[in-house]
């Protein structure tokens, strides 16, 4: 990463997630319920979550949805899977099980991350519930997935390094209408609305 470029030219997503770490190390970014969390100390969460990843089989282009709390390990779920080249997906904690259900449908979603203390419930259902899921992960332990921190727990952090895509621009419309006009772009997100579901707000794609 060229070191002369501004912050925001020439920058994907992760590489915005990458200088921020790199240049202020020692800041607190997060404060919740445990305290703070520096930037190096996110970073190191970050890294341990994409070596997670690699470790339950997905890699650049695989999808992953998230139903979670306001919480720091959201946050390192859906950085780490900017830097692996995941295609995400956020599912609104106030969304129905009919409307979420949809949207892993629609957004061809193979992967779930589900919030134990906040929405085991709800996470089991959606594990049921099929919808082409192939993974399901939980933060913690539950009986209906594998606990994607026990995971990430073990495994050794490296350094911060974006597999590649994330350039974002958005395109409206559903996912699987505009997957031909892709046309092998990297998406690196698909974002769907609480109130009209089957009206996404778009998808932020590679240039």
């Amino acid at each position: 990463m060229p070191e002369q470029l501004p912050l925001h030219q020439g920058c994907s997503y992760a590489d915005l997630i990458c200088r921020a770490i790199q240049r202020w190390p020692d800041r607190t970014v997060l404060i919740d319920a445990e305290g703070g969390v520096s930037y190096g100390e996110l970073g190191g969460r970050i890294a341990r979550m994409v070596a997670a990843f690699a470790a339950a089989g997905l890699k650049r282009g695989d999808s992953l949805a998230q139903i979670s709390s306001n919480r720091v390990d959201a946050l390192v779920i859906s950085s780490a899977a900017l830097m692996a080249g995941v295609r995400y997906s956020p599912l609104h904690p106030l969304g129905s099980l009919e409307d979420q259900t949809f949207i892993l449908e629609d957004a061809a979603i193979t992967a779930l991350v589900a919030d134990v203390p906040a929405f085991a419930g709800r996470g089991r259902d959606l594990a049921a519930a099929g919808a082409g899921l192939e993974q399901v992960f939980t933060l913690g332990p539950a009986d209906f997935g594998t606990d994607i921190l026990a995971l990430a727990a073990d495994q050794n952090e490296a350094p911060l390094e974006p597999v590649g895509g994330g350039r974002g621009r958005r395109l409206a419309g559903l996912y699987r209408r505009y997957h031909g006009a892709l046309k092998g772009r990297f998406a690196a997100a698909s974002l769907h609305g609480l109130q009209r579901p089957d009206h996404p707000g778009g998808m932020a794609v590679a240039a």
